[in-house]
């Protein structure tokens, strides 16, 4: 057959013969279809054969020869035994099978006593790592152990393969390690690179060994080399060292360590240290994050980052989302739930640098360091208190807190370490919140709800007025009332019978005004007492305000997985209610149906629940004791702009909000608000969004946000455009872009694009990110190529300034 074909047709055609062997290994011939017999073969189990010529020398299989052997089968169009060598020796279309690999080829000798042999012109599928063997010779040395001349190694299926590995000789140790002489790398025709010898894992199980190099290039590193070394040094750990070199810098060494300490917690760790030569002083970065259930039912979550300056993340990041925070944050919450509470123990520690200069020489201009050590913290759910309408819940903490400050806003400077102490506090905080709610009205048509609420917190100091950064030893106790009325309704509802619409066969329309009273004294304490950290430490002025508006909502009946059966018979009420009545009864209709005439069941859709597909509420709040709409006329110009205004006018209502959203499927939803003002008559506040995914991968994301402050004075206004989409081109070829246009100066801040290309065996990525930061504008070039089967091949990036 060979010699009527091309080599690649007739090897290919052999691994189209694999595939059809793996089918009939799997079952062997039927008596009915060949003769069977054992023929007295050691190491045979079973012949199925069309022919056969037996002589005291050898025995000859011919047509259609199956044989079981002892861990193995073997496929031919003839078979000779050889009774003195006790040798099998196969031609035609040969197919070797065993475990964890199939070996198809034109030629094959066997020696029945120890399973070994030698098969010629071969294609093969290794079941390990699911590759493609070509090979002109393949010996079978051991029951998992192959020895190769000339090969080819793959995981694609092309009859010229995107990539392979080129191998002069070598040996596989099946579900363990390739050895390989001779190696050249090609992409389709090309040879990349050459090594004269190669150590590859070739199982599915995690396998210690060198990774493949990556390459980086950036500004302030130089060219950059690394080297990966991968060690699974325990079933529920392994760590991957990274050997690199900086042509700037100099060498370095990394981590990155993913521990599995119990079946349900993981814990990953990373670390890098290098030694910088142009700054001249050693340099760092350490991350660790942990996720665990622990005895008790309580949950660990811990996530720890450190670096060793302020200036590592601008010099040695490659992630510019990264790069672009000046700050760290590390936490450690250790919580427990049970019944209607929650126990929390946190510590934390967030590191801020606040930044100043140009994009051409970037500056420190303050230091902070925020410390909790710990925080305590117990609460409750609203719960029932006994058979009562009161609903209690609780918030209450214990708290230690630290601030550090370094350096002077006023004079900023260019190194860290030339950021001077200027202050250092320490204070603790109590805190008890309860709360109590009283529904008084619970109907389909009105809720009404009155409530109350306290707060008092004490503090070991409070802040001195006359040092921002300082604090006062004299302890400090705030009290906080508030109290409240809430009202909805009354609701006005319809259900609409759209039986013949294939979108929805129900809709229904709500109409629900609601009103909101809140009113709260004067404070006890005064603002600038206070010790501001957290939400906790709001000092709220005098309150008394109510909250008006109306509501409609539109809902239909949609598919949702897990969903109960809806009927789609007419029901006579204007409520969801009514449905799940109506559902049921078609149901008990429905069985005594089936039960006297199976054919007469009713109709039932199943799966679609209630899902609020259009939602539009207008709202405005107006208040007892103070203004909340101002107008304002400038009072002094410089270069023909508005710099210094005041109070013309004002009113005790506030702007009015409009909001609206628009999602008929998980897939596509708008949404939009608006602030008018109606004493400046003016739109202040303008805010669009939109999300649409399409079928074949695509998507589309998008917001438009504006603000214009009523103050012409005031230079906070805003205006910027983001928008996030990608396409498809089937399920090789896809392109996606992210887009950050500031339309008040006419700049684009951020612009991303990636295309990716997906074949069966590989993938190529090429990336381009860009942000224009206010002092740290950076770009970044990437390239990634994946091989399957070997993971990322080639991961080059190139950052540097725009």
């Amino acid at each position: 057959m060979s010699t009527t074909h091309g080599r690649k047709a007739g090897a290919w055609r052999r691994l189209g013969g694999i595939l059809l062997a793996a089918g009939l290994l799997a079952a062997p011939a039927s008596a009915e279809e060949a003769l069977r017999a054992s023929g007295g073969i050691p190491g045979v189990k079973n012949v199925a054969f069309d022919r056969f010529t037996d002589s005291p020398e050898a025995t000859r299989f011919e047509g259609n020869v199956d044989i079981e052997l002892d861990g193995g089968r073997l496929i031919a169009d003839e078979v000779v035994y050889d009774k003195r060598e006790g040798l099998l020796t196969a031609a035609g279309s040969v197919v070797l099978s065993f475990e964890g690999a199939v070996l198809a080829g034109s030629r094959l000798t066997y020696r029945l006593a120890d399973g070994t042999g030698s098969i010629e012109d071969v294609v093969g599928y290794l079941e390990e790592d699911q590759a493609i063997l070509r090979a002109k010779r393949v010996d079978r040395v051991g029951p998992r152990r192959l020895r190769v001349e000339r090969a080819e190694f793959t995981t694609c299926t092309q009859p010229t393969p995107y990539w392979s590995f080129r191998v002069a000789r070598g040996t596989f140790d099946l579900g363990r390690y390739a050895y390989l002489h001779g190696v050249a790398f090609r992409a389709s025709k090309l040879p990349l690179f050459y090594t004269p010898y190669l150590v590859w894992p070739i199982k599915s199980e995690r396998a210690s060994g060198l990774l493949f190099p990556e390459f980086h290039s950036s500004d302030k590193l130089g060219e950059s080399v690394s080297l990966p070394v991968y060690w699974a040094f325990a079933d529920n750990a392994d760590v991957t060292f990274y050997l690199d070199y900086h042509t700037k810098v100099g060498p370095a060494i990394g981590a990155e360590l993913v521990w599995l300490p119990t079946w349900n917690g993981k814990a990953e760790g990373y670390a890098y240290w290098i030694n910088d030569r142009v700054r001249r002083k050693t340099r760092y970065r350490v991350d660790w994050h942990q996720r665990q259930l622990l005895p008790l039912d309580f949950k660990l979550t811990a996530d720890i980052e450190q670096i060793s300056d302020f200036d590592y993340t601008i010099d040695y990041e490659t992630d510019l989302d990264r790069a672009g925070i000046p700050e760290t944050r590390s936490t450690i919450d250790l919580t427990r739930l049970w019944s209607w509470y929650s126990l929390s123990v946190r510590a934390e520690q967030h590191e801020q640098f606040f930044v100043a200069g140009s994009p051409g020489l970037r500056l420190i201009g303050e230091k902070v360091i925020n410390t909790q050590l710990p925080e305590i913290e117990l609460r409750s759910r609203s719960r029932r208190l006994g058979r009562s309408p009161v609903h209690f819940a609780f918030v209450s903490s214990i708290t230690g807190f630290r601030k550090q400050f370094f350096g002077d806003p006023a004079a900023p400077v260019a190194r860290e370490e030339d950021l001077a102490p200027r202050g250092d506090n320490a204070w603790a905080r109590a805190d008890f919140a309860p709360r109590l709610e009283v529904p008084l009205v619970r109907s389909p048509w009105l809720d009404l709800q009155v409530d109350a609420a306290w707060r008092g917190t004490w503090y070991s100091a409070r802040r001195d007025p006359a040092d921002p950064r300082g604090i006062d030893r004299e302890p400090l106790f705030r009290s906080l009332w508030s109290a409240g009325i809430t009202v909805s309704g009354p609701r006005l509802q319809r259900v609409f019978d759209t039986a013949g619409w294939e979108f929805t066969p129900r809709l229904k329309h709500v109409i629900e005004p609601f009103l909101r009273y809140e009113w709260r004294p004067e404070a006890g304490s005064a603002a600038a007492d206070v010790l501001v950290v957290d939400e906790v430490d709001a000092v709220p002025g005098q309150l008394s305000q109510v909250a008006y508006g109306i509501r409609q909502r539109l809902y239909a009946l949609r598919p949702a997985s897990g969903g109960r059966p809806v009927s789609l018979a007419t029901a006579p009420g204007n409520s969801f209610d009514d449905l799940d009545r109506v559902r049921q009864e078609a149901e008990e209709r429905e069985e005594e149906s089936r039960a006297s005439d199976p054919g007469a069941a009713v109709a039932v859709a199943e799966n679609l629940n209630p899902a609020e597909i259009l939602s539009v509420e207008l709202s405005q709040s107006y208040s007892f004791v103070g203004d909340l709409s101002f107008r304002r006329a400038c009072t002094s110009f410089a270069g023909g702009r508005c710099v210094a205004s005041r109070v013309v006018g004002s009113r005790p209502y506030s702007p009015v909000s409009l909001r609206l959203r628009f999602n008929p499927t998980p897939a596509q939803s708008v949404d939009a608000a608006y602030v008018v003002d109606p004493l400046n008559r003016a739109l202040t506040e303008t805010s669009i969004s939109a999300m649409l995914q399409f079928p074949r991968g695509g998507f589309f994301r998008g917001s438009w946000y504006r603000s214009r402050p009523p103050d012409p004075a005031s230079a906070s206004g805003r205006d910027f455009l983001r928008t996030s989409w990608g396409i498809a081109r089937g399920r090789r070829l896809r392109f996606e872009s992210d887009l950050d246009y500031d339309l008040e100066t006419n700049q684009l801040d951020h612009q991303f694009y990636r295309i990716s290309y997906n074949t069966q065996c590989c993938s190529v990525r090429l990336g381009y990110d860009r942000r224009d930061f206010a002092a740290n504008a950076r770009q970044e070039y990437t390239l990634v190529i994946n091989l399957s089967g070997l993971g990322d091949v080639i991961d080059v990036k190139k950052t540097s300034k725009p």
